[in-house]
């Protein structure tokens, strides 16, 4: 379809057909099922498949390189270019880096129905020909290892990062929940009788509204900084 309407418009187009491409906030595949498993259990590793697969990874900010670059150095009116990386690595490889940067050296179960594939429909082998799009811009080096292990730490961290800013945004909740119960509070003429001091009952409950606005207002920045600063990555 956009070869037809750049031929029929005009307009200038590529098709890219991607390897596997991770980067910091991947949410499925490979790195985030090991980390996730090796959570559960540090002891023992299940990988479907025989752990033989071969993938072609790419990492997203290479991604966005390559489509950068066809936009400046690309004249024709359409092509298709593969975009990935010039080797590729195992699942049982994959495996290693995520044990690597996780310290652990689990048992490894095998799920494979004599395939070696990891699911039906999986693609045992996949390395795309990267040779037009490398014509671009000589020989650009990217690292497979690299580009794995920066989303395995960040997927290993990220499970605790996110119960972090839940506390931060738990404070926030209590804090201005207590707020608002004590400004009722200080027209229902209800008060915590903490202040044993004998002045005029809505200046008690002015001093007992401040106090709690002070304390919990004080509690809910910090669950702010708690939030909104701990890293999303």
């Amino acid at each position: 379809m956009t070869e037809y309407y750049s031929r029929t418009y005009g307009m200038r187009a590529v098709s890219l057909r991607l390897a596997n491409i991770t980067g910091g906030r991947v949410s499925h595949g490979a790195v985030v099922d090991f980390v996730r498993k090796l959570r559960r259990n540090p002891s023992e590793l299940e990988i479907l498949g025989n752990g033989k697969q071969r993938k072609s990874y790419l990492y997203v900010q290479d991604l966005i390189d390559a489509v950068l670059l066809l936009n400046q150095k690309f004249k024709g009116n359409y092509d298709a270019f593969n975009v990935g990386n010039d080797d590729w690595v195992t699942v049982e490889e994959i495996a290693r880096i995520v044990e690597g940067v996780m310290g652990l050296t689990p048992k490894h179960i095998y799920v494979d129905d004599g395939s070696g594939r990891g699911w039906a429909g999986d693609v045992r082998f996949m390395l795309l020909d990267i040779q037009k799009l490398k014509a671009m811009d000589g020989d650009p080096q990217w690292a497979r290892h690299r580009l794995l292990r920066g989303p395995v730490r960040t997927c290993w961290r990220c499970g605790g990062v996110l119960r972090f800013r839940l506390f931060g945004l738990s404070l926030m909740i209590l804090s201005v929940t207590a707020i608002v119960l004590a400004y009722f509070s200080l027209f229902l003429g209800y008060r915590i009788p903490y202040l044993n001091i004998k002045l005029p009952s809505l200046v008690l409950h002015v001093i007992n509204f401040l106090v709690v606005v002070i304390v919990f207002g004080f509690i809910a920045y910090v669950g702010y900084v708690i939030f909104f600063t701990t890293n999303k990555e």
